[in-house]
């Protein structure tokens, strides 16, 4: 690969997406050693010409030598197809641009929901704006995913106690929380409201790709209740330090968590009772 020289990606520091993969740029040559730089700790003279508050939203790539700027997925692109201009003719066909570029906006207004940070209301690092359409658009996909992994992982066991649920009902379970711990975040921070649904959804997904392992050993081999109820007690843990974890950085109590595991006992007895 060629790699692009007197070129500067402006990356956020505080995010580990953008860290790692503006490091694997460097160590892969598509970048020279001054190829990445972090967005608050950039000499003045890079940053004469960038938007600084658009690079929040889309990282700058600075041509240090013509002092231009592409942002986001147009300096991305620019990276990968340096003298390979059938490549970049290929990405930026519009039916191949316009769906990258929505996939890049969809993954960087959230992705302080995906890793988060300390420093995430600091106005003076690198945090993304707020964009209720590709947040609401994260909340439904993720619900979506999760629905799907913990509707199949959990039929086994609903099964050995003669119950039948499927996906439907577990993305309604999944919406009904998203409703009652939006109205419990409220009443504490009604700031942090969408905050929190992302970053509570960022642990549903999370347990919904942890079972998935589980799913292809459900469909492989003959399992008992026991195995799914232990490994579902495992996931459950896990999430229940990353639920903790993830409200403190939002500066929400531990009683959030609470009605977070509250909501999921007692809507479970009463599908156990239905």
């Amino acid at each position: 690969m060629k790699t692009l020289k007197n070129n500067t990606l402006l990356y956020d520091k505080d995010c580990p997406l953008c860290r790692a993969y503006t490091k694997s740029f460097v160590s892969c040559g598509l970048l020279d050693q001054q190829g990445r730089c972090a967005y608050t700790g950039t000499h003045e003279t890079v940053l004469k010409n960038v938007d600084l508050e658009g690079a929040k939203d889309e990282i700058a790539l600075v041509d240090r030598k013509q002092n231009t700027v592409l942002y986001g997925i147009d300096g991305l692109i620019h990276i990968f197809t340096h003298e390979r201009n059938w490549l970049k003719a290929l990405l930026h066909f519009p039916p191949v641009y316009h769906p990258i570029k929505f996939c890049y906006f969809f993954v960087s207004y959230n992705r302080k929901l995906i890793a988060p940070s300390k420093t995430m209301f600091n106005a003076n690092e690198c945090s993304p704006s707020f964009n209720l359409f590709f947040r609401l658009l994260y909340l439904m996909v993720t619900a979506f995913i999760t629905a799907v992994c913990l509707g199949t992982f959990i039929q086994p066991v609903l099964a050995h106690f003669s119950m039948q649920t499927g996906g439907i009902t577990e993305l309604l379970v999944v919406s009904g929380q998203l409703l009652s711990q939006g109205i419990i975040v409220s009443l504490v921070n009604r700031n942090r409201v969408m905050d929190y649904l992302g970053n509570m959804m960022t642990v549903s997904l999370i347990g919904g790709l942890l079972l998935i392992p589980a799913i292809i050993i459900q469909h492989a081999f003959v399992v008992t209740a026991g195995f799914t109820i232990g490994y579902l007690g495992l996931v459950v843990f896990t999430l229940f330090l990353l639920h903790i974890r993830r409200c403190q950085l939002l500066g929400l109590g531990c009683g959030i968590t609470v009605s977070w595991i509250l909501y999921r006992v007692v809507v479970l007895g009463i599908l156990i009772n239905v």
